[in-house]
């Protein structure tokens, strides 16, 4: 349970709120409290406040440093005195409240020296920001003193920040608990937030947050008062990104040097006057030393424990390139469990050694026991009910952990019997994240000492990369048989989709051919309705027609091998491509009104290619230009040749496509959503078929465009 605010700092505050409220009020509050009352003039009396004669009143204190710096001050002290001291509980913590007090008086100082340059900042307010920026940490050690204690812990051991160490262990920070203790005890706002947000990145919060210039004082603070080592707080890594948060206060580069010059001694009368105990400068200056040295032991023994751990990393390194030369050049399951099987044979010095892996379900054991002294493995299938076949246990660290196998693994010795031999056995399993793939099981030498804890970080290794491995078998297994169901399916589509096209391209042809006899009046004259009636279904079978074409062009550029093109030299662009995909498109371009503009430089300019395909790309992409361009508008179309390439371009006025969508432009079947488009009929392979083609020339096509005013394409081949 948090505790309550003591009862004079919560008239104070309700004081603060009120705006009847007067001096006089806070002093017959403040006069009330004898003890209070004489902290109260002694604070004021000391070389933090006066520098001329002795205060002896409340009144005149409130007169000499003002109604807010009196109000701030009844609150911290009272706050202070509420935490001051562990209480009656028995248990020793490792949380120093004497050292934590220290390091919020040295931010509560610096918060006030910074404030005294920010403009707008109130210092006093500064003042009492920094030294309840922490409150949570306390507030901590107050509730849950022994679960606090592993947090202290490890932060002193692990060199971690506090607010990593309490998430790992408490599910919560010091600065949520601290946020809702000062929303109980009817903080206001501005100093709610400077609890709860002071570890922040401001550049990463909205720019309205109530406080964010006191928030941002008092971060700097504290990072000021860690980099100087002054009290118990966070360990500093690195400096915190200190230029930043300098620069967004608008206050000089060498501001941590002026105030760390005088931040010690004005520390040290502040912990004086509050009654912490007797100090000086230079003691303080002592103490902030020897924290860092301490602090400076705590990194050197986690570099020396990083070497080691690296050392030891080189030789898993070692050992899983070797095993990992090995299972690359094996295809087979068989195979693969003997090479994982004579890997942990040789590293542990066994006579024989077995691993496996679970089948589909788990209703099935598929293994090899392999003896390690280079006879052939033997390959062994057990079959059984899923709650027979049991995978050893791992550690909650690693996922990986040595265990005796004689009873999680049972059923192996059941299956195999004499052929393992006797001695110790004991087993590894083999795992992906979650899901248990296997096991290795084996005799430990009599030779050699018991299985150490380094013993199973070096098997961890070897498990780890036989994990993988067998992870990777299994993926290729399923996505090989997926590749030929996709292949098959693929192979039945295409045929579907051809059978269709072609069977619908003949009859379809023949409604084109009679609708155009009777709309242009071979079978007697048409009335005008019916002439209408005939104009329509022309229009939507000549759309059909273009549709079938480019499903066509789709079958026949997605069979197996791709299109095949006639590639030739000497091809001439503007007669054997541009010109016959101009007239195939033209219908496009006439129902839009579209100029068309065709330039060719120079004029006899010829290409390497298949004309054919060619003049489907060219084709698809006029096609779009009439279809999408603004109604009346001009579609230019372009050849040139440059840098040993033939380029080819097709710009028209219109709508065009944002940067997102161009992304999906070449995709089968895509078509942009956009309102203006959907009146707008298309089969949505044109443009894949396209790239398609362009690919199979070793080209490349690209797209443009200035939303809202045009849109180009380009194709470029290789001359």
């Amino acid at each position: 349970s948090l505790p309550t605010l003591p009862g004079v700092a919560a008239r104070v505050l309700q004081l603060a709120s009120s705006e009847d409220s007067s001096a006089r009020d806070l002093t017959h509050i403040i006069e009330a409290d004898q003890s209070l009352t004489s902290r109260i003039l002694t604070l004021v009396n000391s070389p933090l406040f006066n520098r001329g004669k002795p205060v002896g009143t409340i009144d005149r204190a409130v007169m000499m440093i003002g109604f807010e710096a009196v109000r701030n001050s009844v609150l911290s002290l009272k706050v202070f005195d509420l935490f001051s001291r562990k209480g009656a509980t028995t248990f020793r913590s490792a949380f120093d409240r004497k050292a934590f007090w220290k390091h919020s008086l040295a931010v509560a100082v610096a918060s006030q020296l910074i404030a005294r340059r920010v403009r707008g900042a109130v210092a006093e307010e500064a003042f009492v920001a920094g030294l309840l920026h922490d409150i949570g940490k306390v507030a901590l050690d107050h509730a849950l003193p022994k679960t606090f204690d592993q947090v202290i812990r490890r932060v002193h051991v692990q060199h971690r920040p506090y607010a990593e160490a309490e998430m790992s262990i408490l599910g919560m920070d010091h600065t949520a608990i601290g946020k809702r203790l000062a929303e109980n005890w009817r903080f206001p706002k501005d100093l709610v937030n400077v609890i709860w947000l002071h570890h922040q990145d401001m550049d990463h919060l909205p720019p309205d947050i109530e406080g964010s210039r006191l928030v941002e004082i008092v971060h700097l603070a504290d990072l000021v008062a860690r980099q100087l080592r002054l009290g118990q707080g966070s360990p500093l890594i690195g400096d915190g990104n200190m230029a930043r948060r300098i620069e967004r206060l608008g206050l000089p580069p060498a501001l941590v040097e002026t105030i760390a010059k005088d931040l010690h001694r004005q520390v040290a009368e502040h912990v004086q006057v509050m009654g912490l105990e007797k100090t000086d400068e230079q003691s303080l200056f002592c103490e902030s030393l020897q924290d860092a040295n301490i602090e400076l032991g705590v990194i050197n023994e986690q570099l020396m424990a990083t070497r080691q751990s690296l050392e030891l990393r080189k030789r898993h390194a070692e050992a899983m390139a070797a095993l990992g030369n090995e299972v690359q050049r094996v295809r087979r399951l068989d195979d693969l469990l003997d090479v994982v099987a004579t890997a942990f044979g040789r590293w542990i010095g066994a006579r024989v050694c077995a691993a496996y892996v679970f089948g589909e379900g788990r209703t099935y054991v598929e293994g090899v026991l392999k003896p390690c002294d280079g006879r052939q493995g033997e390959a062994f299938l057990i079959e059984g009910p899923t709650t027979g076949l049991v995978a050893p246990e791992a550690t909650a660290d690693n996922q990986f952990g040595l265990s005796r196998a004689e009873q999680s693994q049972g059923w192996l010795f059941e299956h195999l019997g004499e052929r393992f031999g006797q001695g110790e056995f004991y087993s590894f399993p083999l795992r992906s994240d979650d899901a248990s793939l296997g096991g290795v099981v084996f005799p430990w030498p009599e030779e050699r000492s018991a299985p150490t804890a380094a013993d199973s970080q070096d098997l961890a290794a070897l498990a780890m990369t036989a994990s993988l491995a067998l992870l990777r078998w299994q993926q290729a297994s399923r996505l090989e048989v997926l590749n030929e169901r996709l292949a098959a399916a693929n192979r039945a589509y295409l045929e579907m989709l051809g059978f269709v096209s072609h069977e619908l391209k003949g009859p379809l042809a023949g409604i084109v051919m009679e609708g155009h006899l009777l709309a242009d009046g071979y079978v007697g004259d048409l009335t005008a309705a019916q002439r209408e009636r005939v104009a329509r279904i022309l229009s939507r079978a000549e759309y059909l027609e273009s549709l079938i074409r480019d499903y066509l062009d789709l079958a026949r550029v997605e069979e197996e091998g791709g299109l095949k093109l006639e590639r030739r030299p000497g091809v001439a662009v503007r007669t054997e491509i541009l010109e016959r995909a101009a007239d195939l498109a033209e219908g496009f371009l006439t129902q839009n009104e579209m100029r068309l503009k065709l330039e060719v430089q120079p004029p006899d300019l010829t290409a390497t290619c298949d004309p054919q395909g060619l003049t489907i790309v060219m084709t698809n992409l006029i096609g779009n230009a009439g279809k999408y361009g603004r109604r009346g508008g001009e579609v230019r179309v372009r050849a040139w040749r440059e840098g040993g390439k033939v380029l080819f371009s097709v710009w028209n006025e219109g709508v065009g496509f944002s940067e997102a969508e161009r992304g999906r432009l070449f995709g089968r079947f895509a078509r942009l959503q956009r309102p203006e488009f959907k009146a707008i009929k298309g089969s949505g392979v044109g443009l894949y078929t396209a790239w398609r083609i362009v690919r199979q020339h070793g080209g490349r096509i690209r797209a443009a465009s200035e939303e809202g005013r045009w849109a180009e394409f380009t194709v470029e081949l290789p001359s």
